[in-house]
């Protein structure tokens, strides 16, 4: 069996039915844009296969699973927000994969952070825009998403931010970062 095969024969035992099928979407959505980014499709499998391995795993587990440096105040806050740093654990340990843009990919798809790979990019975008997803503005997105791979990343976590705070959320510092490192970078290229 194919490492790809048993992690997905893994999900679906350790995920519920709704956060199976989000994982396959966001797996079939990303394919079609690292595709148009010429990215590696077999490393945002892996990625996009792993990036919710541990989403549904409680509290504790992801504090004592994660590199204590990773818990910031909105880890400390709502811990499952971590769940990211913990799946890349288990990535390394469960299925041997150590390819670093990889793990990077995984860690970084819920808050994202500065100068992320191409590859971490489609997989944040991936995981906010796959089909299931529904919110003004969505489908504008997709369609950046295929346009301009950093303008999406930038308006995503725009969306994102305004979306917290009109919540009361915490903001966490790596959205900001991500946001803030694009928009030098875009208008660098200007």
């Amino acid at each position: 069996m194919k490492k790809i095969e048993k992690i997905l024969k893994d999900l679906r035992g350790r995920l519920d039915d709704r956060r199976y099928h989000h994982t396959l979407r966001v797996i079939d959505y990303g394919q079609d844009l690292a595709r148009h980014y010429h990215l590696s499709v077999e490393k945002f499998k892996y990625a996009a296969a792993l990036h919710d391995y541990c989403k549904q795993e409680t509290d504790q587990k992801i504090l004592e699973g994660i590199d204590p440096d990773l818990v910031d105040h909105v880890v400390r806050n709502q811990p499952n927000l971590g769940h990211g740093y913990l799946a890349a654990v288990m990535a390394q340990s469960l299925y041997d994969i150590h390819d670093r843009e990889i793990l990077e990919a995984i860690e970084d798809h819920t808050f994202g952070r500065a100068r992320m790979s191409d590859l971490a990019k489609v997989l944040y975008l991936a995981d906010h825009l796959e089909p299931n997803r529904s919110y003004v503005g969505v489908d504008a997105l997709r369609q950046l998403a295929f346009k301009d791979l950093d303008e999406a990343v930038i308006m995503t976590a725009t969306h994102t931010l305004i979306y917290e705070l009109s919540q009361g959320h915490l903001i966490h510092e790596g959205t900001l970062q991500l946001r803030n490192h694009l928009l030098q970078v875009t208008q660098a290229r200007r």
